[in-house]
């Protein structure tokens, strides 16, 4: 029931980070494990990178990965939080147990991101691609 209700959100997602190029995966609500998300399967054919969201930080707030990684983040948090890719997509606001991920793409560069609802200057974050 819950992928269905996220359903739309993902959907959003997948267009507004197809600008950037990196490819979303999915959303699940348990078992993240493995080369996709929910038992989605595929993705990335490099590493997984993972970050937690919690209460106004990221865990770690600074990666640097390489075309085809999957980065995984997981709300952990008692509170609400999103995680917004600057000049891409949004996660949406969620909370503790909600996971999202998106493959890396192969443009060279560094992406910053950051919670949209307390702003970069409090919770915010990068990754660069190699």
């Amino acid at each position: 029931m819950r992928f269905a209700r996220g359903l739309p959100l993902l959907l959003l997602l997948a267009a507004a980070l197809s600008c950037q190029a990196d490819v979303p995966l999915g959303t699940c609500t348990s078992n993240c494990g493995g080369g996709g998300l929910g038992g989605g399967g595929g993705g990335g054919s490099g590493g997984r990178h993972d970050v937690v969201v919690d209460d106004n930080f990221y865990a770690p707030s600074d990666l640097t990965v390489a075309a085809g990684d999957t980065i995984v983040w997981t709300w952990v948090g008692a509170n609400q939080h999103s995680v917004t890719i600057d000049g891409g997509g949004d996660s949406g606001v969620h909370g503790k147990g909600f996971t999202i991920g998106v493959v890396v793409s192969t443009t060279t560069g560094v992406r910053t991101y950051h919670c949209s609802v307390h702003g970069s200057a409090v919770m915010s974050g990068t990754y660069t691609v190699k």
